[in-house]
């Protein structure tokens, strides 16, 4: 779980605020390095919504010292699990309507979608050859069919004219 610097911070004030609540021994500095220990194993156990003033009494009053790693999650698991907030539900699973069957088309429907299929044919290569400027040819029986592609000596040749250095492609 990824904690923001925020959360950390409220996170070691939460630790703070239980050794104080705890009677300990513990020296100012063992305490704040024991401290900064836990809550980055906590951070990575529980939401930030887990620490809060609640949890905080719930923990303390466990405690006659302050807790070690493993009964401080004892403790707050248990009130984790009876505290956190309620999910909501999951929605339904997706039921699948299955599609009713349908006529078979007509002879005059199919005809329909086949010239709708070649007017958008024709519409979309025409497209293509304006937006390459290319000047389809002719076959035999009027349909346009692209410009050949260049072989390497064409394409080098190509190249040489325009001024462009070109791969140069054996």
């Amino acid at each position: 779980m990824t904690t923001s610097r925020r959360d950390l911070h409220n996170l070691t004030a939460w630790l703070a605020d239980l050794a104080n609540l705890t009677a300990g021994t513990v020296p100012l500095p063992d305490a704040k390095a024991k401290i900064a220990t836990i809550a980055s194993g906590l951070a990575e156990e529980y939401p930030p919504a887990a620490f809060n003033r609640t949890s905080l009494l719930h923990v303390a009053r466990q405690c006659k010292f302050f807790p070690s790693y493993g009964e401080l999650t004892t403790h707050l698991t248990a009130w984790w699990n009876d505290n956190r907030p309620v999910l909501p539900a999951l929605p339904a699973p997706y039921q699948h309507i299955p599609t009713p069957e349908r006529a078979r088309p007509t002879t005059e429907g199919l005809q329909s979608i086949r010239e709708l299929v070649a007017e958008n044919d024709a519409f979309l290569h025409a497209q293509h050859d304006a937006l390459y400027n290319r000047a389809p040819e002719q076959t035999s029986a009027g349909q346009q069919r692209p410009a050949p592609l260049l072989t390497r000596a064409q394409l080098n040749a190509e190249y040489a004219k325009a001024g462009i250095k070109g791969p140069h492609i054996a």
